[in-house]
């Protein structure tokens, strides 16, 4: 199978949505990295992770995690639409990006769909809101579930059916211009890249010893430490156009 490395570099270059590469303003990687995280419990369980890659790459760094699950909060819609307000000094004062991770329950609801509608005017009320920041809003693509959305098992019941549901979600949010959203990360294609590696080789990726499933907590949805380490590297590549030595990957 490819090494962590050779999939980082895949993912970003074949992404459908053309990587992210969303610069700061001067052009330039700088010796200070604030980053707002703000998704679900999908983001809350790599944004640790993520913290120590960059905190070991970037001299000074900030990076918050503004999720329901960091503030008790169990509804990720509720928390977009009402929680809002009192996060505007934050977002409007980050020097460098804020990532936006929609429940990947919810972008991967057909775009027609009154759920997919609430999650477009909730990514469009954090943009306005996030106005004053010197970079667009970028969006972090949330992963499939291991085994699909349970509760759709019919259109949405394997990964990559729910992967599919994702990508067009993703499409269909950046198409829509009063978004504001014009990046985006590819996270998803990695959890992807990762299941075909493994497939191609014989293998089963939904096998609890697959290189696949040992992407995710034993909930099938949340990041494990190794998925937390390929998501924050993807994060890594896509923002500064650099990936980290192999050498202390958890994935082998």
């Amino acid at each position: 199978m490819r090494s962590l490395l050779a999939v980082l570099m895949l993912v970003i270059s074949s992404a459908p949505l053309g990587g992210v590469q969303a610069e700061a303003p001067d052009g330039d990687v700088s010796s200070s990295f604030d980053i707002v995280l703000m998704g679900d419990r999908q983001t809350e369980s790599m944004s640790a992770t993520f913290q120590e890659i960059i905190e070991s790459r970037v001299i000074e760094s900030s990076i918050e995690a503004i999720t329901g699950e960091s503030l008790g909060m169990a509804g990720h819609l509720a928390f977009y639409m009402e929680g809002l307000s009192p996060w505007q000094e934050v977002l409007s004062t980050q020097s460098d990006y804020l990532l936006l991770q929609p429940e990947a329950t919810e972008i991967s609801k057909h775009p027609a769909s009154a759920g997919f509608g609430s999650l477009s005017s909730s990514m469009t009320d954090i943009s306005s809101i996030a106005g004053g920041m010197p970079s667009d809003p970028v969006l972090l693509i949330p992963w499939a579930h291991m085994r699909g959305d349970s509760s759709r098992p019919i259109t949405h019941g394997s990964f990559q059916a729910m992967n599919q549901a994702i990508e067009n979600g993703s499409m269909s949010l950046m198409g829509d211009s009063s978004t504001g959203i014009q990046f985006a990360i590819p996270a998803d294609e990695a959890y992807d890249m990762v299941y075909r590696d493994v497939l191609e080789s014989g293998s089963d990726p939904l096998s609890a010893n697959s290189q696949f499933a040992r992407l995710y907590e034993s909930d099938g949805v949340n990041a494990s430490e190794e998925g937390s380490y390929l998501v924050s590297c993807t994060i890594l590549l896509s923002l500064l156009d650099e990936v980290r030595d192999d050498s202390d990957s958890p994935l082998t």
